[in-house]
């Protein structure tokens, strides 16, 4: 298991399935590179996005969300719910990597484990009509 603690970069939520890219520092990008033997030649979970290291987790599976290090019953109404986690948040994700091939093509995949929201900021839904100039 490996782990990750940042700033919320973005969440998608959709039909079951959830990701989260967490931006995270140099230092703890190029640990995680080496603790967990990946390989940015390849699709792997460390992303770069302007300059930003970032790790990407998914999963179509349930998973435990922590707020502060208390574990949040999913059949609470007042518990909170990945999909409620906003960019900006403050959380530490754990993960699982794994190797697989797809047509050919090596990847590297990170496989969300848990949640833990230390500073939470709502999510703003999604608005296609939102015209920001």
């Amino acid at each position: 298991m490996f782990y990750a603690t940042g700033r919320v970069y973005s969440t998608f939520s959709n039909d079951g399935k959830f990701s989260i890219m967490v931006e995270i520092t140099d230092e703890a990008a190029a640990e995680l590179i080496e603790k967990a033997g990946l390989n940015t030649e390849i699709d792997c979970p460390v992303k770069t996005s302007d300059g930003t290291k970032l790790v990407k987790a998914h999963t179509q599976f349930d998973f435990p969300v922590y707020l502060d290090g208390v574990e949040q019953n999913p059949n609470d109404e007042a518990a909170i719910k990945a999909e409620e986690i906003g960019a900006d948040s403050e959380v530490e994700i754990a993960f699982k990597v794994v190797e697989g091939k797809y047509k050919g093509k090596k990847y590297q995949s990170a496989y969300l484990k848990g949640i833990d929201i230390s500073t939470l900021v709502p999510a703003t839904p999604y608005n296609p009509f939102d015209k920001k100039d």
